[in-house]
C-alpha cells in the first residue's frame, strides 16, 4: 500500500511499481477495498481504468507499517554497527532487483 501515492494510481501503473500482473493487483486491491484500506474512482482520462487510493484506515496502516520498519532497522543497526549494517541492506537490496524489484536503491539514506 506504501506505494500508492496521495494522489492515487492506476491499477496498471501500481502493478507494475509492485511487479506483479495486473490480475494480481486487482484481486489484491479488491481485497483492501472490501477491508477498507483503498478505494476506486474512475479515471476521468480513461473510462476503461481504475484510480485506487488509500483510505483513511488505509494510510493508518501504511504510517503505522513504516513507524514498525524504521524501529526495527534502528535496533538492526544498533546490534550489527553502521558499516554492516549498510552491508545488510545492500545485500537485501541487491537480492531483490535480482528478483525484478525496482524500488529505489534502500542503501541510499
Amino acid at each position: 500500500m506504501s506505494l500508492i501515492p496521495p494522489e492515487g494510481i492506476r491499477l496498471t501503473e501500481l502493478a507494475e511499481r509492485a511487479t506483479i500482473t495486473k490480475a494480481g493487483i486487482g484481486q489484491f486491491m479488491n481485497y483492501l477495498q472490501r477491508e477498507g484500506y483503498v478505494g476506486f474512482t474512475g479515471d476521468p482520462a480513461d473510462k476503461r481504468a481504475k484510480i485506487v487510493t488509500l483510505t483513511q484506515q488505509g494510510q493508518a496502516a501504511v504510517d503505522f507499517s513504516l513507524h514498525i520498519i524504521a524501529a526495527t532497522e534502528e535496533r538492526w543497526s544498533e546490534a550489527l554497527g553502521p558499516e554492516r549494517y549498510r552491508e545488510l541492506r545492500q545485500a537485501l537490496f541487491d537480492i531483490a532487483t535480482s528478483q525484478g524489484a525496482t524500488s529505489p536503491d534502500p542503501v541510499q539514506q
